[in-house]
């Protein structure tokens, strides 16, 4: 099992609910060194690496292989689950996956922030 950081619209309980079969315990993170780029004519934002900006999003933890092979297919052929280490609130830095969006994808990325607000 491990964590991942959601940042996007996995943020939506909802979302995530009917997605995951699995009960997660989770905590506010930051992540240092992305961004978090709006997807044109998308409602979803695409995550990619950014020397000094930060997303701010949620951990969860344990999450079983089943449901990351559900998740994965959610998240569809423009993220790559990746290996990442996030900084938590309480200080502590935590290893996990996130999906970033693949660099052959790149020209669907607007230079606009996405961001959760705004689709609610």
């Amino acid at each position: 099992m491990s964590n991942l950081f959601v940042y996007g619209t996995l943020l939506s309980k909802g979302i995530w609910k009917s997605i995951v079969t699995g009960d997660y315990a989770s905590d506010s993170a930051v992540l240092n060194g992305y961004a978090r780029k709006k997807v044109k004519r998308k409602d979803y934002p695409g995550l990619i690496k950014h020397d000094g900006l930060k997303v701010e999003g949620m951990i969860y933890y344990d999450i079983s292989e089943e449901d990351f092979r559900k998740l994965d297919a959610f998240e569809g052929e423009e993220y790559a689950r990746n290996n990442i280490s996030l900084l938590l609130e309480s200080g502590k830095n935590v290893e996990c996956f996130a999906y970033l969006f693949r660099k052959e994808y790149f020209n669907k990325l607007t230079k606009s922030d996405w961001s959760f607000e705004k689709i609610r």
